[in-house]
């Protein structure tokens, strides 16, 4: 049977992933997560059956049509490398949605059971907010997410293997979680 400790620290490290995951999906360089972003639909008729298709636009200065360059955008690639890159939400707005479900036993049950239970057999008091307060401090100082992927810390080697005093979101997370 594990211990009281262990068990914590499973769920500390479960809350981290579980946010860590959220960020990567909505600030990360895809058209979807992009406010400039619009999905164009049209219908075609080919052979006698109509075809919807989309094309992804960038609205980026839409209101001036003497600036818009009127670009399609619609993979990843595409988004990748835009200048003008601006996700549909928030870190801080994530980070709330995110402590709402926390804070919830019926929407925790649904969204992250593997959290659920955790709670439920550590009890509501014993999981009060100190590794949820650290990865806010983390994750909302920096500006996107690709901010997170390497960020410096202190000035000194904090264990990578290239010596170096740059952190990966992995070695982060170890160090957090550790």
């Amino acid at each position: 049977m594990k211990s009281e400790i262990e068990i914590k620290h499973k769920y500390d490290q479960l809350v981290g992933r579980h946010l860590e995951k959220l960020f990567q999906k909505h600030l990360s360089s895809k058209p979807w997560n992009c406010t400039h972003n619009y999905m164009q639909s049209g219908t075609t008729v080919v052979d006698g059956k109509v075809k919807v298709e989309t094309t992804g636009l960038c609205m980026y200065n839409s209101n001036d049509p003497r600036k818009w360059e009127g670009k399609i955008c619609e993979t990843v690639a595409d988004s990748y490398k835009c200048p003008y890159f601006n996700p549909v939400k928030e870190k801080q707005q994530i980070y709330d949605e995110y402590m709402k479900v926390l804070n919830d036993p019926d929407l925790l049950q649904h969204e992250y059971r593997d959290l659920y239970i955790l709670q439920w057999v550590l009890g509501p008091e014993t999981i009060k907010i100190g590794i949820i307060q650290k990865i806010k401090n983390f994750f909302i100082k920096s500006k996107s997410y690709k901010d997170t992927k390497n960020i410096q810390l202190s000035g000194k080697n904090n264990g990578n293997k290239n010596g170096s005093s740059e952190m990966s979101v992995e070695d982060i997370s170890k160090v957090l979680f550790s």
